[in-house]
């Protein structure tokens, strides 16, 4: 590919974001903060209307949920000033759908002084007209409980955009909003619906292809929205001819055998946390057979079935990525462990061992790792034994990567009938180091 690509259901995020910040609107959080939460933390802040609300899906002890909302957790935070317009974005889980549950979701606030359904409308008319044109119509119309549908009209077609309705008092109690002559709205959009109307897809299923003919179908070299890690991490790959796709979001119980990842007791890598109902009984998309399903501890699983997929559908060179949370429990109790994974992959006539390896580095080097070193194991069985490196730095310390030909096992496992390659990395610690890098002083100037 010769094209920066952007994912349809992340292109159409940004857009949403960027019109909601040109209109006032702060975001403090942005794809980052944790999936997994205390069963009990999510907690409804305005009337919902039935066909929005989420179905938990919780742990095999009960104890923690995927979250189904964004703002409970976050609404602490926003500062307590009025007037006040924040929002929030990230993946949110609904167990009623499960084969695919995820979607990706915009919430916010809007806090003023005697706030009416004109100016609700008349703010909602400008967020749409910056992302659709000003052609495109916006009304508010009634649910249950007080609160409203965002209904769009745009070329000859309607979509409901998102649903607001008034605070209850527990926002209002969050935020410290005592005066009864301020108004307080809860929105949330949900990215998924308006992507599916946008392109025309048929079922949800559809938005989440991971072959490069749905992938990578818009061109786009706009940047990610954000400053974060996270955003810098994705512009780098895309710059480097890498397209994103978003892979299975939990993995059965063979997941980590078909990848040749079954290694010692120790090792927990392989124990993710399982689920319980309604995915106790999770519908394998590849075997089609019911199976136990757990939240991933990498993604190299997806990655590779990624691989397959494109392989599979004829694609004779392949470069793709993927950014997710990765989950592991909690040791003797304690809360379970969850930070952000980017997993690489590639094949192709022009993709050996060497050139991939340099591709990593310089991607390293894109992120602000200039000190970064090469240190062959054969200990990564997911590897090919001859062909693994583990990634270090100059203090011989664990960036919590690796790099390398994928095990000849999975590769049959996986029907991808080539020379494959893959990486993965913990981001916090990439992010770490490029930190280090970016402030060192060296010794003679200090």
């Amino acid at each position: 590919m010769n094209k920066i690509t952007k994912h349809p259901l992340y292109q159409k995020s940004d857009e949403i974001k960027r019109a909601l910040f040109l209109n006032g609107f702060t975001f403090f959080d942005r794809d980052e903060s944790r999936e997994l939460i205390e069963t009990e933390a999510s907690v409804e802040l305005f009337h919902e209307p039935e066909k929005l609300r989420a179905r938990q899906m919780t742990t095999g002890d009960g104890s923690y949920s995927l979250r189904t909302r964004l703002l409970p957790e976050h609404l602490p935070l926003f500062p307590k000033k009025i007037p006040l317009r924040a929002a929030v974005s990230g993946r949110i889980y609904d167990g009623s759908d499960t084969m695919y549950p995820q979607h990706e979701r915009i919430e916010g606030v809007i806090a003023d002084k005697s706030i009416t359904i004109t100016d609700l409308s008349v703010l909602w008319q400008k967020i749409i007209q910056n992302i659709y044109g000003i052609h495109s119509c916006v009304s508010l119309e009634p649910e249950s409980n007080g609160a409203f549908s965002i209904n769009v009209g745009t070329k000859g077609s309607d979509l409901t955009f998102g649903y607001l309705g008034p605070g209850t008092w527990v926002a209002r109690s969050i935020l410290g909003i005592t005066d009864s002559s301020i108004s307080l709205w809860i929105f949330t959009i949900d990215v998924d619906m308006i992507v599916i109307h946008d392109l025309s897809l048929a079922h949800r299923k559809d938005l989440y292809d991971t072959r490069l003919s749905f992938t990578g179908i818009l061109e786009d070299s706009t940047p990610f929205f954000g400053d974060l890690f996270s955003a810098r991490a994705a512009d780098v790959m895309r710059k480097m001819g890498y397209c994103q796709f978003i892979g299975e979001r939990f993995y059965t119980d063979d997941a980590y055998v078909r990848m040749n990842m079954v290694q010692e007791a120790w090792d927990t890598n392989n124990k993710g946390i399982l689920l319980q109902d309604p995915l106790k009984d999770y519908n394998n998309p590849l075997t089609s057979e019911t199976e136990r399903a757990g939240l991933p501890t990498v993604l190299t699983p997806a990655l590779e079935q990624a691989m397959s997929d494109n392989f599979s559908a004829g694609e004779k060179s392949l470069r793709i990525f993927e950014l997710g949370h990765i989950f592991k429990p909690g040791k003797n109790g304690e809360v379970p462990w969850e930070t952000i994974s980017l997993s690489v992959g590639a094949y192709g006539p022009e993709v050996n061992f060497r050139s991939f390896l340099t591709e990593i580095k310089t991607i390293l080097q894109m992120l602000g790792i200039s000190n970064s070193f090469f240190i062959p194991t054969d200990l990564a069985i997911a590897y090919r034994q001859d062909q693994c490196m583990v990634i270090l730095d100059e203090k011989m310390k664990y960036l919590d990567g690796n790099c390398g030909h994928i095990s000849p096992v999975a590769l049959k496992n996986f029907r991808i009938d080539t020379e494959g390659f893959m990486a993965q990395f913990e981001l916090p610690s990439l992010e770490a180091k490029a930190r280090e890098e970016y402030g060192f002083v060296p010794y003679e100037l200090r």
